[in-house]
């Protein structure tokens, strides 16, 4: 079995895992964690669908939230009060939103400007993240998430790399396009996969593996077993990759 095929089977398997998963709609941590892994599962079947149907271009940006999403899962698992950073930034974007809606003419913010108690919102929205900062939990970079989920290697490494794909950045241009003969190049559209789409696909399914185990722990499932036993499958297919690629 190769990654590909690993992880179109680990996304059937996390889904049919899903009804074990009993929850309180009315917990907020709840909420968050399974929101988050729903996400998860989500993406892998984005980036599934994107390999099979010439697509092979819009993986590294989906991989990219799908990172990104992970980061939140993860921190959240480790502490259940980073949900109150999760709201810290939910505050802030949404008072970006709403004060531009205040102070532009953007038309696309209408529906926002039309409001009627636009300042009472935004008053009462600055209230509770000021009341957020007070109790310590601030609105967090992308540097600082990976950070606290101790995987600020992956940001100065794997995520620069994604975030070059996502804003077409000129190297991202020349893996994608670019086929260089000698001094001389070619510039070709839909152009064979990279070997780095496998390590998206090795990653997400690696995260995808450790969030399940831990859903299934935090929510105290019977399958719990079960999820354990994708890792050692993805074992398997990572001893049988050739030449350590």
């Amino acid at each position: 079995m190769d990654i590909p095929e690993y992880l179109k089977r680990l996304h059937d398997d996390c889904l049919r895992l899903l009804p074990r998963i009993k929850f309180d709609k009315h917990h907020p941590l709840h909420f968050a964690l399974l929101s988050l892994y729903l996400s998860l599962i989500e993406f892998v079947g984005c980036i599934l669908i994107l390999m099979d149907n010439r697509g092979r271009l819009g993986v590294p940006s989906v991989f990219r939230t799908f990172l990104e999403t992970y980061i939140e899962f993860h921190n959240l698992v480790r502490d259940p009060k980073y949900g109150n950073n999760i709201e810290a930034n939910d505050k802030k974007e949404w008072l970006r939103i709403l004060k531009a809606a205040r102070d532009t003419k953007n038309p696309y913010l209408s529906g926002y400007t039309a409001l009627p108690n636009l300042p009472e919102v935004i008053a009462k929205t600055e209230d509770e993240l000021l009341n957020l900062k007070k109790r310590g939990f601030e609105p967090l970079s992308i540097r600082a998430r990976f950070q606290r989920a101790d995987m600020i290697e992956v940001f100065d490494s794997l995520y620069n790399f994604l975030c070059t794909e996502a804003h077409s950045n000129k190297r991202a241009l020349i893996d994608r396009h670019a086929e260089i003969d000698g001094d001389d190049y070619e510039l070709v559209v839909y152009k064979n996969a990279l070997d780095a789409e496998y390590l998206y696909l090795d990653s997400a399914a690696g995260l995808l593996v450790s969030a399940t185990v831990s859903i299934h722990k935090k929510m105290g499932t019977d399958a719990v077993e079960e999820a354990a036993s994708f890792s050692r499958a993805l074992d398997a297919v990572r001893a049988a990759y050739k030449d350590g690629a």
